[in-house]
């Protein structure tokens, strides 16, 4: 009886260890194939050009991200990712007035210095960029697990445009050879005129270097599949603008001087109110599907 009691208590022991031992390598064998992680994601509302500059009005403006991303787990609770997304930005700028000078030439090829005064100057700003980030995530255990990522991001302009309108404007010559200023005539570019209006043009910005931040709750769903939610922040750490010091807002047309035309406020510097950096700043709401294997 003692012998049979010996004998099952080993088999018992034996089946313990064998079940144990079954449990490791699954939870090993699990860990091992679950290295790797896929996902998408969807981020917004606010995304926006911020100029660094004391503006009349500056409005917070909208724009959305989508891309995809890959982690490699370096164990439970650390993963470093990469990716690519496409991330639409905005910003716009409004002045009562700016005024301006510079050196040109006339219709008869004689020097003067062009003078202008532009009323109710308004632009607007789109650009899309295809970022490339670079970051560490740590997360908690659990079916809802706390995370926080963080790292950098490299941008390259995939479309930037800007437009603007000017209420009215008003310009002079002035001839320093005969210390005499201008006010008209209206042909040669001198006088009052009406509103001003151009079309969408290209804008020349760089590429844009950016803090990546993130944080927020991981769900676990089923099947190795994962939802994130969480709050999300992209500050540029250099300026983007395309300063030229050959740049002046307002664009006298020798050839056609009734024919006005504007370039953009963020790549000039021959006005007074001209921005020196711009950045970008995107933050808001950010959802993720993903999918480990």
């Amino acid at each position: 009886m003692e012998t049979t009691i010996n004998t099952v208590y080993k088999r018992l022991s034996i089946f313990k260890i064998l079940i144990i031992t079954i449990t490791i390598i699954s939870s090993g064998k699990i860990y091992c194939q679950s290295k790797n992680e896929f996902s998408v994601h969807f981020k917004g509302p606010f995304s926006t050009l911020y100029y660094e500059h004391n503006q009349d009005e500056q409005g917070l403006e909208n724009g959305l991200g989508l891309g995809i991303n890959y982690h490699y787990y370096l164990d439970k609770n650390w993963s470093l990712a990469t990716g690519v997304e496409i991330q639409s930005l905005e910003g716009s700028v409004h002045y009562d007035s700016i005024e301006g000078a510079y050196q040109t030439v006339d219709v008869e090829g004689e020097e003067f210095e062009f003078r202008y005064k532009l009323q109710n100057f308004a632009e607007e700003q789109s650009a899309y960029y295809l970022n490339i980030p670079v970051r560490a995530q740590y997360e908690s255990m659990g079916r809802i697990r706390f995370f926080a990522a963080g790292g950098v991001k490299v941008g390259f302009k995939v479309k930037s445009e800007y437009e603007s309108d000017v209420s009215s404007l008003t310009t002079s010559g002035y001839y320093e050879q005969y210390d005499a200023e201008l006010t008209g005539p209206e042909f040669m570019g001198f006088g009052q005129f009406e509103e001003i209006e151009n079309g969408k043009k290209s804008l020349d910005l760089k590429t844009n270097y950016m803090m990546d931040l993130e944080s927020g709750v991981k769900l676990l769903l089923d099947n190795d599949r994962f939802f994130y939610m969480g709050l999300f922040l992209d500050y540029g750490l250099s300026g983007i603008s395309e300063n030229n010091s050959e740049n002046n807002l307002l664009i006298y047309n020798s050839e056609d001087p009734t024919s006005f035309s504007t370039k953009s406020i963020l790549s000039t510097t021959g006005d007074e109110k001209n921005i020196n950096k711009v950045r970008t700043v995107a933050y808001g709401l950010k959802i993720r599907y993903a999918i480990r294997f």
